[in-house]
């Protein structure tokens, strides 16, 4: 298959802004893990991309080692999901098909979902969100 000019430019630019996204993504997931210490095993990170005005999410498997008390962290799989609706019923999702793991949230996604009448405060940059169908853990590092 050959490619002209316009679409090899197309794909080198859809290469960066996946390349920008999984360090944004990777770089909130680290800098909350290191802030919080406690995450669940299993979180879901969802950002605000202002560039392509979308959301895009990943679901990381978070481990703590006990002698050092670092955590690290590794992709539950390879995919970065660009994610299409609003912030509500992407949340509404994860709480009701994924019960019982964290999502980790920058400042935009946070803002929305602070918005909720049901989020409590359980301490500084974690919130916990209650529905009928579960309840989601919210961390945030910004």
């Amino acid at each position: 298959m050959v490619l002209n000019i316009n679409e090899r430019a197309i794909r080198i630019e859809e290469t960066v802004i996946r390349q920008r996204i999984c360090e944004k993504i990777n770089s909130i997931a680290s800098k909350t893990s290191e802030q919080t210490g406690n995450l669940p095993p299993h979180c879901h990170v969802l950002i605000f991309d202002k560039e392509t005005d979308r959301v895009y999410g990943r679901s990381f498997r978070f481990k703590k080692n006990s002698n050092t008390h670092e955590i690290s962290f590794e992709p539950i799989n390879g995919l970065m999901m660009s994610i299409s609706g609003n912030v509500a019923s992407i949340i509404e999702m994860l709480v009701e098909k994924f019960p019982h793991t964290g999502l980790i949230a920058d400042s935009k996604i946070a803002k929305g979902i602070l918005e909720s009448e049901s989020v409590s405060v359980v301490e500084d940059g974690h919130f916990r969100l209650k529905r009928n169908s579960g309840i989601l853990d919210v961390y945030t590092s910004e």
